[in-house]
């Protein structure tokens, strides 16, 4: 959301503006919110000298997803960090076995629908 004043006439003008940012992110949990703000005004004194001021200001607020543990809840941050050499692996405690996840296997999913997963090839 954006609000803009201006006016003014030969000898002053004024501008003020303000400016709102709500940004909901994609990770449950976290966002952005931005507050701005600007005002300047200027007035000739004399035919020879003009005069003014401007200032702006700025806020912003950054919602993190809270972390539990040493994991990683925020996933953009994560897959920013983890080195892309790592394959992804589905620990099967049972049989010390890592399993490479199939691509078409949805996010999320546990070891017992993994190996239904794998009875059905």
């Amino acid at each position: 959301m954006i609000l803009n004043l201006t006016g003014g006439n030969s000898k002053q003008n004024y501008y003020a503006g303000f400016g709102y940012l709500n940004d909901e992110s994609y990770a449950k949990g976290s966002g952005f919110d931005r507050y701005t703000g600007r005002i300047r005004g200027e007035k000739e004194l004399a035919s020879w000298l003009k005069g003014g001021v401007n200032l702006s200001y700025a806020h912003t607020v950054q919602k993190y997803p809270t972390t539990s543990g040493g994991s990683y809840v925020n996933y953009f941050q994560w897959t920013r960090h983890i080195a892309p050499v790592y394959p992804v692996y589905l620990r099967d405690p049972a049989t010390a076995t890592n399993w490479a996840m199939p691509a078409r296997m949805p996010h999320g999913a546990t070891l017992p629908a993994f190996r239904h997963y794998l009875q059905r090839l």
